[in-house]
């Protein structure tokens, strides 16, 4: 039986783990949405619809959130929306000098009420790199009462560049998750098509981005170290503890 000494063991296991505490998440969580935080880069209206953001002082979950009052004044037959660019100027990442990314685990909490219409709960995760924004769509509902977590595990595909003059999306473009600086945030947006006058109020709280890092090639070199070392001491221990049984070595 081949027996390991605690101290080698430790050793080993040391090496393997040492690279993957020096290459954690990043992770950036607003809980209070103090607006001098955050800035407004665009905002895409079509139709009548307006919409006022505030910080509330107990509408969170708990405490302080981000509210949103859609208003659609007069009865529209076509189609009618707004859409609320905010970054948040403490979320920034510059992935060529911080480290690329491998996914981002985006999360918030929405609850959204309408004196007319059932809505569903919807999350736009936004980011800005470059002077382009990309957004993702997390969707629930409808008829979820109250505040509902939506939260997903995002590659860059998951995002496209938005078109901010006309709000559509341009396929095939991505951010770039190993490149220049990200800031993040997300889009409050509403809509409504051939509807009577309504209002809605929309609120976010909790908004976490967690960004996992893409392993660096160096960070596993000491990991296959430990394993080459350990098999060559399973090995030396092997031969010590393996009996000769070759009778012509008599």
């Amino acid at each position: 039986m081949i027996t390991i000494r605690p101290c080698t063991l430790c050793i080993a296991l040391a090496c393997m783990v040492l690279p993957a505490v020096s290459f954690g998440d990043t992770v950036y969580t607003d809980g209070t949405f103090n607006l001098s935080d955050y800035t407004n880069p665009f905002t895409i209206q079509t139709g009548p619809m307006t919409g006022v953001v505030s910080q509330c002082s107990s509408c969170g979950n708990p405490g302080q959130a981000l509210s949103t009052l859609f208003t659609l004044t007069t009865p529209n037959p076509a189609s009618s929306s707004l859409e609320i660019g905010l970054l948040n100027m403490n979320f920034t990442y510059t992935p060529s000098i911080q480290g690329a990314i491998g996914s981002i685990d985006a999360s918030v909490d929405n609850s959204t009420s309408s004196i007319f219409v059932s809505s569903y709960n919807l999350f736009r995760p936004l980011i800005e790199q470059d002077g382009n924004f990309y957004d993702a769509e997390i969707l629930a509902g409808p008829g979820n009462a109250g505040f509902v977590n939506l939260s997903e595990s995002l590659s860059a595909s998951d995002f496209l560049q938005l078109d901010t003059s006309t709000g559509l999306t341009i396929p095939g473009s991505d951010p770039n998750f190993g490149g220049d600086t990200m800031e993040f945030g997300l889009i409050v947006s509403d809509g409504s098509i051939a509807l009577p006058s309504f209002t809605q109020t929309i609120i976010y709280d909790n908004l976490t981005f967690d960004l996992a890092p893409v392993p660096e090639p160096g960070s596993m070199v000491p990991m296959a170290m430990a394993l080459a070392w350990l098999a060559i001491h399973l090995r030396k221990r092997h031969r010590k503890t393996t009996p000769n049984t070759n009778p012509l070595s008599d």
